[in-house]
């Protein structure tokens, strides 16, 4: 049986990624989404149901960890903690001034523009991912940024 695995992705090409969603329509959030991927391992579905309490402390600011619970990640025993890199954190600074209004910890990280009180479906995610790297030319998918994550890990 052939088992086609997602691509990883080159530093520099994380940097094109980067720059290209800066002039994107929602810039901090498509950069986020990004970043969750690449610096956080994260999976589309775990994307869609990450929430501000999973990253805010008591204080209400962004934390050095996102909690990833079993209820958000896939399966039933897939919660872990995952240290938030400096570069997402200071994105989703920006995210939460920029939302601060109007969101709680119940709130969705990664919003739908037509309905910001609800989070982006996960299929939604995985669709952003292909235009995203088909706009660059390149044949990534949204699992990418988490292949290239765990083996940046297991060096």
């Amino acid at each position: 049986m052939l088992v086609r695995h997602a691509k990883t992705i080159t530093s520099k090409q994380q940097e094109i990624v980067l720059s290209y969603l800066s002039s994107t329509r929602n810039p901090v959030r498509n950069r986020v989404m990004a970043m969750l991927s690449f610096y956080g391992g994260l999976r589309a579905v775990e994307m869609k149901r990450l929430t501000w309490g999973s990253i805010l402390t008591s204080e209400g600011t962004v934390g050095d960890s996102i909690e990833i619970y079993n209820t958000t990640a896939k399966g039933s025993s897939g919660g872990r903690s995952v240290p938030i890199h400096p570069e997402l954190k200071k994105e989703l600074e920006l995210l939460l001034v920029e939302r601060r209004e109007s969101i709680s910890t119940a709130s969705s990280v990664i919003y739908s523009i037509r309905n910001p009180e609800k989070g982006m479906s996960g299929n939604s995610i995985v669709v952003f991912f292909k235009r995203l790297f088909d706009a660059l030319g390149n044949n990534a998918s949204s699992h990418s940024g988490r292949r290239t994550f765990a083996g940046k890990l297991s060096k």
